[in-house]
């Protein structure tokens, strides 16, 4: 491990105003909803006609689409890369960039690749409060939604504070693939025939992605860690790396 985490009062500024901008997304969907979904049916159960309701599930789909656009990428990069590439880690939480040296012995595109896994996982978490938020607060959360999402913030958090496990990481972050066939089957279910079989391609894309990727990957990603232990979380503590294994 090297020196002391740096870049702290930038990853306050960026978790901020992130989370800032998710918010200001969310609203400005349930503000407009009578413009952009002034075409689509009513559902034929009321809950999924409300406007909070609404706007959650299409700023989830906006939200899985752009990590998956950077994760699921990186993780096949990551995949047939060297171990130091894998289980890189940055003492600078700003921006998670490695000291020159490490950037030097990792190569740029690598380094590069890493430092995209984390800033997926900067808006990962910070969608994920937001997330929590807003549907504490319009009284749509759910008591296992709570808690999968107040696992999933635990997790998050110790793998950007500490720049770490880039590999696991971009593994847990590529899951969301299949959360937008999954809002858009939720999204359209009951809202009519005319909607039965893009429905239903949706449901069998979102089978065959969560197998793939949450089932396969993620399992895969769960037993290296075990296995490796503390070996590839450098300067992470030890009751933060309990945290991690856990979640």
């Amino acid at each position: 491990p090297g020196g002391a985490a740096s870049g702290l009062p930038l990853f306050v500024c960026e978790f901020v105003g992130m989370t800032l901008a998710w918010t200001a997304m969310f609203y400005a969907l349930v503000a407009t909803q009578h413009r952009w979904l002034a075409q689509v049916p009513e559902s034929t159960k009321s809950h999924e006609n409300d406007r909070y309701y609404i706007a959650r599930n299409v700023i989830g789909i906006i939200h899985a689409v752009v990590i998956s656009a950077i994760t699921v990428p990186a993780f096949f990069v990551l995949a047939g890369a060297s171990e130091d590439v894998k289980f890189a880690w940055s003492s600078d939480v700003g921006t998670c960039r490695p000291p020159p040296a490490v950037v030097a012995e990792l190569g740029e595109f690598h380094s590069f690749v890493d430092r995209a896994v984390a800033f997926a996982g900067l808006l990962f978490t910070t969608f994920t409060v937001g997330d929590l938020l807003w549907l504490l607060i319009h009284g749509l959360a759910t008591a296992d939604f709570v808690v999968h999402h107040l696992a999933f913030l635990a997790a998050g958090l110790v793998l950007r504070l500490h720049c770490s496990l880039p590999y696991n990481a971009s593994m847990l972050l590529a899951m969301e693939v299949s959360t937008p066939f999954l809002n858009y089957m939720l999204f359209f279910r009951h809202r009519g025939a005319a909607y039965k079989a893009k429905v239903n391609v949706a449901g069998v894309a979102f089978v065959l992605l969560y197998v793939v990727f949450r089932l396969g990957i993620n399992t895969y990603g769960a037993v290296m860690l075990v296995m490796r232990g503390r070996s590839v979380m450098p300067g992470v503590p030890e009751w933060q790396g309990g945290v991690l294994l856990a979640a």
